[in-house]
């Protein structure tokens, strides 16, 4: 488990930093697990989400994008005003598969 300290210039808005100028929290956490076997990824799942869930006091309501590693729904990615702007420009964007 890591909590890394966020500030300085995450959480300074600028208007020529994109849809998501700035990271509304202090913190951000982290829980990697290694798993060589079905049995220890459920166990590593189960504790991290554990972790997850003692911290939910503290969370800010979206996540960092360059430390999800599990699927997630877009807009938990984003605060509910950025993603308005993301949702905007969404009929031009094109998925690759």
């Amino acid at each position: 488990v890591e909590v890394r300290h966020l500030g300085g210039e995450l959480g300074r808005a600028r208007p020529e930093n994109g849809a998501l100028g700035s990271i509304d929290a202090e913190y951000v956490l982290l829980s990697v697990g290694m798993a060589p076997t079905p049995e220890v990824k459920a166990a590593v799942e189960t504790r991290a989400q554990t972790v997850k869930q003692h911290m939910g006091p503290w969370q800010a309501g979206h996540m960092y994008m360059n430390l999800a590693e599990t699927s997630r729904d877009p807009s938990d990615f984003w605060q509910p005003e950025a993603y308005a702007v993301c949702g905007a420009s969404r009929p031009t964007w094109t998925r690759r598969t």
